[in-house]
């Protein structure tokens, strides 16, 4: 009894603690499937969410636009928004609206963006790009120090190497500015927004490099790879106190940048046609696990030099999408999608 009482102790300990602060991941092992009909796209092909209410959901678009609500605690589906769009998702990302304490959801298709309340699934925010000749490639939050925007990154459909800009709306729908990158030659992979000391930055990841977008300076920075015939496909960024290091991830390589100056500080070489990197997910200060075909690698980081500690094996195809999440049975657990649709959960703290 006292050591169960000890384990439930240390199981709340680790609910409360920071996502940033998740302890080594010495003991991580795969515990179950959640799902097996998870839609495949970069990036984001689903959500991880502990809601006001304090609901823990796995949110996941199922082919080709339906966005099934699965409850972690109870491992079941509670909801479903059936023709959630008029074309197939290619977006889902979610935001925590701590200001109005609410859920917010954002879906996109290729002609269309929604935002939905999770806390009644009410669609409140319909933006329908009527013109034919026009695309959605990306779209993402923007949070500002006072409010929080929607980014869309437009192409010509019929040449989405062609690029048009970036526009960003308010929640009233309303286009409050559109932003030109005269340089943007190549259709992005990754379309992203990261927020440090009331700095608000758009983050595109390129051919052969990385594109920061400061928004309060209007001001575009350039992270080179060196390398001038491979695409850019994640990035996550480390933020260990007054230094932020950005990692970007290609088929072939890992890089680490200083994010400030811009400065390459090391290259991972190791993937190949068969077993390309993919999926990336920060774990804690000091490491970070990415795709690697089927397997999982554990990439731990030292004195600016990245290194393979720990593979994690059971899917059967490459991982596009990896997250972590605190989960009240099983604690600190990372959750990984393959190209079959199966998600996949591994506890750290699994007995």
């Amino acid at each position: 009894m006292k050591m169960k009482n000890s384990k439930n102790a240390a199981i709340k300990k680790n609910i409360k603690a920071s996502p940033d602060t998740f302890s080594e991941p010495k003991n991580i092992k795969y515990t179950k499937d959640l799902v097996k009909d998870c839609s495949l796209f970069l990036g984001n092909s689903f959500c991880l969410i502990k809601s006001f209410n304090d609901i823990l959901f796995l949110v996941y678009v199922k082919y080709p636009n339906y966005i099934i609500f699965f409850n972690l605690k109870n491992d079941e589906m509670t909801s479903i928004i059936k023709n959630a769009h008029s074309k197939e998702i290619a977006i889902l990302k979610y935001y925590k609206d701590i200001k109005n304490k609410r859920d917010l959801l954002l879906t996109s298709s290729s002609d269309s963006i929604k935002l939905w309340n999770l806390n009644n699934l009410e669609n409140f925010f319909f933006l329908n790009f009527k013109d034919p000749n026009i695309l959605i490639l990306k779209s993402c939050f923007l949070k500002t120090k006072n409010d929080i925007f929607i980014a869309i990154k437009l192409a010509q459909k019929n040449d989405i190497f062609k690029e048009e800009s970036i526009q960003i709306y308010n929640l009233k729908k309303e286009k409050i500015k559109v932003i030109k990158d005269e340089s943007a030659k190549d259709s992005s992979c990754c379309f992203d927004s990261y927020y440090h000391k009331n700095i608000s930055y758009l983050i595109l990841c390129n051919k052969k490099c990385i594109k920061v977008y400061n928004y309060n300076k209007n001001k575009w920075t350039i992270y080179y790879t060196g390398n001038e015939n491979e695409y850019i496909q994640n990035f996550i960024i480390i933020n260990n106190g007054n230094t932020l290091k950005m990692i970007g991830s290609s088929f072939d390589n890992i890089y680490l940048w200083n994010f400030q100056s811009g400065n390459l500080l090391s290259t991972f070489k190791g993937g190949t046609q068969r077993n390309s990197f993919f999926g990336v997910c920060l774990w804690n200060n000091d490491g970070f696990f990415i795709g690697h075909g089927k397997t999982i690698y554990l990439v731990k980081i030292k004195s600016d030099k990245l290194s393979v500690e720990k593979r994690l094996s059971g899917h059967k195809n490459y991982i596009p999408c990896i997250k972590k999440i605190i989960l009240p049975i099983y604690g600190e657990c990372l959750i990984s999608q393959d190209n079959d649709g199966i998600i996949k959960l591994w506890a750290n703290n699994h007995k």
